[in-house]
């Protein structure tokens, strides 16, 4: 008996076929399957272009880093040459003391003065004291500060007001940095008095 009912369930079954609406419905969902595969793919690949193009670009950089940190060693930074913004301050650079001033705990305003008119090679003028970029101060303004600084004497008076950075390259490579503030009172950089 369980014969019969299988042969007339599989001659039922093979009599049986989808509907128009089910196949064309299984059709749309098969093509868009289909394109989120293929999508899917595209993807990947795209991904894995971009993971290998990746690596080249770091592998290169790498190469590159280490030919260049092969050919020249780090130099040494003096650490008194620093400013506190942690900058190398230029100014500093191979500065020879005055050895004519003395020490420079002692220089008056008018030994600068006399110092500024007869061996400078040049003075440069800046808002801070540092001077990259700065510009050179001109000759009627050179004369003007070289006046004030012969006239000056000792004071008690704290600088206060704008401050005008100046720093005075001699012959020989001397420097001598000083600031003018707006008050009239100048400071020489190395020493504890002030002038006005």
């Amino acid at each position: 008996m369980s014969d019969k009912i299988e042969q007339k369930y599989v001659a039922y079954m093979d009599s049986e076929n989808p509907s128009e609406e089910f196949l064309s419905s299984l059709t749309v969902r098969l093509k868009e399957e289909e394109k989120r595969v293929r999508a899917k793919k595209k993807n990947a690949i795209k991904i894995r272009v971009a993971s290998i193009t990746a690596a080249g670009i770091a592998a290169c950089a790498a190469v590159v880093l280490a030919i260049s940190t092969a050919k020249s060693p780090a130099l040494p930074v003096d650490k008194t040459t620093l400013d506190y913004a942690g900058t190398v301050n230029v100014s500093a650079l191979d500065a020879k003391p005055l050895d004519i001033l003395g020490d420079l705990s002692e220089i008056t305003a008018k030994e600068l003065a006399k110092r500024l008119d007869e061996s400078l090679d040049e003075l440069l003028v800046s808002e801070s004291n540092n001077f990259v970029n700065a510009q050179n101060v001109d000759e009627k303004n050179r004369r003007e500060l070289i006046e004030k600084l012969s006239s000056a004497t000792e004071t008690t008076a704290a600088p206060s007001g704008k401050q005008c950075c100046y720093m005075a390259v001699f012959e020989g490579e001397e420097i001598v940095k000083f600031s003018v503030y707006e008050n009239g009172v100048v400071t020489i950089n190395g020493s504890a008095m002030r002038f006005k």
